[in-house]
Formats: structure tokens, C-alpha cells, sequence
């Protein structure tokens, strides 16, 4: 089977790229084709003629899309758009990443969202990313959106990281402690991708570690893992950020939608012990 990664500089992608497979992977990144592009990305499914085709490429700064939303809509819906159609064109399948951003997160602690929960955006980061899922389902009815969250990994800047950083210049780690979602190991995430390819798997499914938790809570157990003791962690709120962008309080997903495949997840509390513990080897 070929695969074709369309976003595989990123850090989801770096970890698809590298998870072991008897399957043929094809990266794909922004100067192989600009997915607002329609006609390039068409002559790069052509050039490939892959089986299935990952996209991965978003723009996932929040504020980001917020401060610039012709940017976000020409990318993440405009440009999930030309990849379906390519995709329909030359008859492969997509497997579409989409975020817990599309839920508004009204509900409550420890609540779980899964797919059949209404979908609810607050942000033109969570809008873009809800309609591009819209808009590929009605391209491809047979497509697989997995949405996932709290992405953290080796190969980009993530929570985890910036709070062992922190922690190594003895600085006060600030986290919010009032938001809630589920931290996922991007090496976790990449092989529930893959599995879901090789179950030839259609619909909407929730590709995350399991446990919803605080940033706050991350920070403290990101530093327990690491043997730290003497740096401080202060719990801050949401208001007190003042983000540009609106956030859910709760997106915490569900994962019931991957074990009726039969795929597995863990507790992100395991996932992030391997992440520390393999860090902590290269340093």
C-alpha cells in the first residue's frame, strides 16, 4: 500500500514518517505542494498515485488564525477541500486530522466529547477546521477524519519541553490550571493513524491518549517524571492568559470510537513517562 503524508515536516508527520510499516510512506511538505493550490496539489497525488493519503498540513496556531483568518480559511478548509478533491480525482482514500477545537467545551469535568456529540467552534481555528471536516465528507463520503489533541513530541516545541526548559533555568513554570483536554504522544498518535489506514477505516474517530487532565497538571507530572523538586509550578487561570482566541474549557475526547475497531490507546500519564524518560537519555 503507498501512503502519502501531506504535512510530514511537522511534528505529527515527523512521527508517521518514522513509525515502523510494511508500508510503502511518501512525505509530502509545503514545497512539495501548497495545499491552497489546487492544481499542484492535484499533480502531486498524479505523480504519486498513493492508496490512501494522510493530510496533516494546517495552520494550528490558535491565535494565529484568529489575528489572520483569510490565512486560516484558505488553508485549513480551502485547502483540505483541493486535497479531497484531488483525492476523489485519482481515486485513493483520506484520512483527514481534524482537533478537539470543534467542540465549544460547555461541558463539564471530567465529560468526555465523543464523535457524535454537536460539533460547536468558538475560534476561526476550531471553525476552519469543523467545516473542512464538513466539506470532505460531502466530497468523500467513505473518508476517515481523526481528531486528536495536546499534540506533544520530539521533533517541534511543545508543553512538556518548554516546561523541562523552564525547569533548567530555574524559572517559575506558569500552567493553566481551569482548561482541560488530553495530552497525546505524537508516536501514539501517528500508529493509531497508520491503524486506522490498515482497517480501511471511514467516519469520525477520536485519535488520543486516554484521561483528560489540566496544563497544570502536565507541568507537575512532567517534572515528577524528570526528578525535578525544587522549581515552582503556579496554576493561572484562562482569563488570566487573555488569549486572542477563544478556547473550550473541556475538550476532553473519548476514545470509545477507536475501541470499537479495536484499537488501542493508553493513559497519557504512561505516554508521557516514555516522552520524559527518552529526553532525559539525550540530554
Amino acid at each position: 500500500m503507498n501512503i502519502l503524508v501531506i504535512g510530514a515536516t511537522g511534528l505529527l508527520g515527523q512521527d508517521v514518517m518514522r513509525h515502523p510499516t510494511s508500508h510503502r510512506v511518501i512525505a509530502a511538505g509545503s514545497r512539495d505542494a501548497d495545499i491552497r493550490d489546487a492544481q499542484a496539489v492535484r499533480a502531486l497525488l498524479q505523480r504519486h498515485t498513493p492508496d490512501w493519503v494522510l493530510l496533516l498540513a494546517a495552520i494550528t496556531n490558535v491565535d494565529q488564525c484568529e489575528r489572520d483568518p483569510e490565512l486560516a480559511w484558505s488553508v485549513n478548509r480551502d485547502g483540505a477541500v483541493n486535497v479531497a478533491q484531488a483525492v476523489g480525482d485519482v481515486g485513493s482514500r483520506l484520512l483527514y486530522v481534524s482537533t478537539d477545537y470543534v467542540f465549544d467545551g460547555k461541558r463539564d469535568f471530567p465529560y468526555e466529547y465523543e464523535v457524535s456529540d454537536t460539533k460547536h467552534p468558538l475560534s476561526i481555528y476550531g471553525a476552519s477546521k469543523s467545516e473542512a471536516e464538513d466539506r470532505v465528507r460531502e466530497l468523500l463520503p467513505q473518508c476517515c477524519i481523526a481528531r486528536t489533541s495536546w499534540i506533544f513530541g520530539r521533533w517541534r516545541e511543545c508543553f512538556p519541553l518548554r516546561v523541562l526548559a523552564q525547569a533548567a533555568r530555574h524559572e517559575v513554570v506558569t500552567a493553566v490550571a481551569d482548561k482541560f483536554s488530553v495530552p497525546s504522544y505524537s508516536r501514539d498518535v501517528a500508529r493509531m493513524l497508520l491503524e486506522l489506514v490498515e482497517a480501511k477505516a471511514s467516519g469520525i474517530f477520536h485519535a488520543v491518549n486516554s484521561g483528560g487532565t489540566s496544563w497544570h497538571e502536565v507541568a507537575l507530572e512532567t517534572l515528577r517524571l524528570a526528578g525535578i523538586t525544587d522549581v515552582v509550578v503556579k496554576p493561572i487561570t484562562m482569563r488570566e492568559v487573555k488569549w486572542p482566541a477563544a478556547r473550550p474549557r473541556n475538550s476532553v475526547l473519548g476514545t470509545a470510537s477507536l475501541k470499537r475497531i479495536g484499537i488501542a490507546t493508553r493513559p497519557w500519564r504512561e505516554a508521557l513517562a516514555e516522552f520524559v524518560a527518552e529526553i532525559q537519555l539525550q540530554l
